[in-house]
């Protein structure tokens, strides 16, 4: 199990939306952040990730 941050999940989301103009769920974000968090877990790995919620819309604080 690795631990991430909120703050790690909302970047990660805001990574994904610059990167594929979808916003994600917070749930799918966390798996991005793990990967930026983590990067030696992954090291010479293949790495799939399922995201979800692509009708997600970003709320504005």
């Amino acid at each position: 199990m690795l631990l991430v941050s909120d703050d790690e999940a909302a970047a990660a989301q805001q990574l994904c939306y610059e990167h594929t103009d979808q916003w994600i769920e917070p749930s799918s974000a966390v798996v991005l952040a793990a990967l930026k968090r983590y990067p030696e877990h992954f090291q010479g790995q293949r790495v799939g990730v399922i995201v979800s919620g692509g009708n997600v819309t970003k709320v504005q604080p």
